[in-house]
């Protein structure tokens, strides 16, 4: 090729090559040149046809690519051109689509939804440039939807038409129209057909068909690989989409040439569905206010992957595909999708000088080898300067939290005013929630202070929690204590020094009552009874289980108490106080009538023992 000996000649040292060798070659970019004119005029002066892939196209002119070879940056071998087609998986679990016929559906709902249409190329031409026959491009979008349905037949199966943007025609007034069908053809139609339009005087001619739905199609494949390779060193995908899929205000009037793409919004969780994003931005066009009454204001988003695997895949299922919005009504439009350079799109599109982009550095002279490549590879970038890029892009990464006041900036109208207000209204509940926060603190702070009161009165209030066994000792010793009191007071000692009575002689002897009843009658003068009486009630009470047990909690206190009775009135009355019981169940057999008069006097016993 031109270019390659031309680079090939420019990178051998002039001083190493004598003057034949420099003849040769100068002489065999001249023949070049001379074959590529002949080309050209071959292609001129073939017949003109309309179909746009049977056009000649220009033919490259070896000089001026050899005197520009120094300054592109062309890759060593066509191997490392990138026009390899990605390989498409509709796997839920691998992927982030699945496919139902011509619908790609994603996992999430809330996103839009990719329609794969059959794409049928028209031409609509007049019969003849006369004033007769009408102009193809004068026709409203009703009238040709009408002529698509009614006059070509294709009837339920047109979705959409749009008019094609890569048309190159020859034929003058001629329009050509890209309709999207959900079906295939009718029976009858097929490339090449043509039909007459008699209402519009005008010729309707099928270009092209092509089938977007099969992954596998050759032609699709071809078409995708071309793409490919003519983007190798784009960076970028664009989108062109209806302003009011973006910014959902329709009254919004955009005050900046472009914005960024909200990391967390509707648009760019969709893009990251295909790998991480770099950048993106949404860039305005100026259109005329009379022209927004015929057609809808569109947007163009740019966006950059980190990975140009990632970009690849995502033309791979845009390219030549329509996007369903599932938040508006029958809203089905076409992307547009391109390869397109950031940098170089974005000066464009701001009016902006193309930033210049780095040259390949010449490779080092030397002696002309036999067997040496025609273009040298470029050598690898030094560690430091990789790693100065690496932070680079980690510093812009645009996938960063912004704060209020960036994302204010890309905003205006209703939008702005909607955000400032929804900012207010957080700066305030924020205030409101921290003073909660204080009053919830103080509130703490206090519960702790009275709980620790409480607990100081309690521990003071009530004495250390002992052992059952060691409360009834304890109570048992008040008790015992009560009885020695009661049992020290005046009257019982005054009480003590009476002589016990003796019983009859003519009367059966009894066996005397315990000493602790002796000594509690002899403490009230009182209640003193006969001594058959005593008898009889003491007979009584020795069959109560309660009197019992009092009797032997009062043993120790009444003998401390009768400390000044006789010591030979105490022996006598311990020697026979074990057979009380038995004399006190016998006495009631014998002395039946004599107890039943002393139930005045037994009662009020009771009393005195229960201290009533």
């Amino acid at each position: 090729m031109g270019v390659g000996k031309a680079g090939k000649a420019d990178q051998a040292d002039p001083s190493d090559l004598n003057g034949s060798k420099q003849d040769e070659a100068e002489q065999a970019v001249v023949e070049e040149a001379a074959a590529g004119e002949a080309a050209a005029e071959e292609a001129a002066a073939a017949p003109e046809t309309n179909d746009v892939q049977a056009l000649p196209v220009a033919a490259p002119d070896p000089l001026k690519d050899g005197a520009d070879a120094g300054q592109k940056e062309v890759p060593a071998t066509e191997d490392e051109v990138d026009d390899i087609v990605p390989f498409i998986c509709y796997d839920e679990e691998k992927g982030s689509f699945s496919k139902d016929d011509r619908w790609i559906l994603p996992k999430r709902n809330q996103f839009p939804l990719i329609f794969c249409a059959l794409r049928v190329r028209i031409r609509l031409e007049p019969f003849e440039p006369s004033n007769t026959s009408t102009n193809p491009w004068n026709l409203s979008a009703e009238e040709v939807e009408a002529l698509l349905r009614k006059s070509l037949g294709l009837e339920d199966l047109l979705v959409r038409f749009d008019d094609c943007r890569d048309r190159i025609d020859a034929a003058i007034n001629a329009r050509e129209l890209v309709a999207a069908l959900k079906a295939d053809l009718p029976a009858g139609l097929g490339v090449g057909d043509v039909k007459e339009v008699a209402e519009h005087q005008m010729l309707a001619t099928f270009v092209h068909v092509l089938e977007t739905s099969d992954d596998m199609d050759s032609e699709r494949i071809s078409s995708l690989a071309a793409r490919l390779k003519e983007g190798g060193s784009c960076d970028s995908i664009t989108l062109e989409l209806p302003q009011i899929w973006i910014i959902s205000d329709p009254d919004f009037r955009a005050k900046t040439a472009s914005i960024g793409l909200y990391p967390g919004s509707f648009w760019m969780g969709f893009l990251k569905s295909w790998g991480a994003v770099k950048i993106a931005e949404v860039f305005f066009r100026k259109v005329d206010p009379e022209a927004l009454k015929h057609r809808e204001p569109t947007v163009t988003v740019a966006v950059q992957f980190r990975e140009r695997e990632n970009l690849k895949t995502c033309f791979t299922f845009l390219y030549d595909r329509y996007l369903v919005h599932p938040k508006q009504k029958n809203a089905l439009r076409q992307p547009w999708c391109k390869l397109v350079d950031f940098e170089e799109f974005k000066a464009k599109t701001l009016g902006r000088p193309v930033p210049s982009r780095p040259k390949a550095a010449a490779p080092a002279a030397g002696k002309l080898k036999i067997n040496q490549p025609t273009m040298q590879q470029a050598p690898p970038k030094p560690k430091a300067t990789a790693k100065a890029e690496a932070k680079a892009a980690s510093a812009d990464d645009f996938d960063r939290q912004l704060t209020p006041a960036e994302a204010m900036q890309g905003l205006s109208g209703r939008q702005l005013e909607a955000f400032q207000m929804v900012m207010s209204r957080m700066e305030r509940l924020e205030r409101e929630n921290q003073e909660l926060m204080q009053l919830l603190i103080q509130m703490q702070g206090l519960l702790q202070q009275h709980q620790q009161r409480n607990a100081q009165l309690v521990g003071l209030a009530r004495p250390d929690p002992v052992n059952p066994l060691t409360s009834n000792a304890a109570r048992v010793a008040a008790l015992h204590a009560h009885r020695q009191l009661m049992a020290t007071q005046p009257c019982a000692v005054a009480a003590a020094s009476v002589p016990l009575p003796r019983p009859p002689a003519a009367q059966t002897p009894l066996t005397p009552p315990p000493a602790a009843a002796v000594l509690s009658t002899l403490g009230d003068p009182q209640k003193r009874k006969a001594p058959g009486d005593d008898a009889e009630a003491d007979g009584d009470d020795a069959e109560a289980p309660w009197k019992r047990q009092r009797r032997r909690q009062r043993r120790g206190a009444d003998d401390k108490s009768a400390a000044d009775v006789p010591p030979g009135e105490l022996d006598e009355l311990a020697a026979v106080e074990p057979d009380a019981a038995a004399a006190g169940a016998a006495a009631p057999e014998a002395n039946g009538g004599e107890a039943a008069e002393s139930s005045t006097g037994l009662a009020a016993y009771h009393d005195a023992l229960l201290g009533m």
